[in-house]
């Protein structure tokens, strides 16, 4: 059986070829690009991972024991709008135990801190470069498989009211789901801290329960709010619906 090939045949044949080769070329180039594009995304985001619009974080070093000491743990109102303990004088040798004790305790443990601009930025280290002004921790879960943690956050009482730290917590926020893989985050306040419970909820955290009457504070039981963010809810927050 003889196979005639006209010219026509010939262009046609020709042109099918072509046209396969630069649609398998441009899908590849496609593919290509768009490893690029996520490669330039993921090296992006890991250049600011320990940054937020007006802060930046590191991790606390031996020599940040003074600072914790003098600007928080000998605080009466910072220590004791958190979680109160038995308020007593602060001892720099119990700050230091309470500190060492957080980081080991801590997922994430840093401190909280203002840029510093600085000419030849190379030849400083980060503590030199940075003005801490509180400290931020995420707890490490006792059922890791649970993917749950709390987020401990203080601020030094001249930084209040600024709005660092509920910058702080959102940047702990993208943190915790973004590269930890944490389902959920949750957070607490004692009653009588209504502005860091309202806070917490413009977050977007949802009270989840209370601890009736567990702190006592000047002749009267107060409860301890427990409040959570769930992973599909900080999605949703952060514009991330799938």
């Amino acid at each position: 059986m003889r196979v005639i090939l006209t010219t026509s045949s010939i262009h046609l044949c020709v042109a099918s070829i072509t046209l396969y080769i630069s649609i398998y070329w441009l899908a590849h180039l496609s593919l290509t690009l768009a490893r690029i594009f996520k490669m330039e995304t993921a090296v992006n985001r890991m250049s600011k991972i320990f940054k937020s619009e007006r802060l930046v974080y590191r991790s606390i070093e031996d020599s940040d024991t003074d600072f914790l000491y003098t600007a928080i743990q000998s605080d009466p109102v910072t220590v004791g709008l958190a979680t109160p303990p038995l308020l007593t004088p602060a001892t720099r040798r119990r700050g230091a135990e309470d500190t060492h004790a957080l980081i080991r305790g801590s997922l994430l443990a840093v401190l909280i801190c203002l840029p510093v601009s600085s000419a030849g930025e190379g030849q400083h280290s980060a503590q030199s470069l940075s003005t801490p002004i509180g400290y931020l921790s995420l707890t490490q879960s006792k059922l890791p498989h649970w993917r749950d943690t709390q987020v401990v956050i203080q601020i030094n009482s001249s930084y209040q009211n600024q709005g660092y730290g509920g910058e702080a917590i959102n940047w702990a926020l993208d943190w915790a789901f973004r590269y930890a893989d944490m389902h959920r985050v949750s957070i607490a306040t004692v009653e009588f801290n209504a502005r860091a419970l309202a806070l917490y909820k413009r977050l977007g955290f949802v009270e989840e329960g209370r601890k009736r009457e567990i702190c006592y504070f000047d002749f009267k039981w107060w409860d301890i709010i427990q409040l959570s963010l769930l992973d599909h809810e900080w999605k949703v927050l952060r514009d991330m619906r799938t």
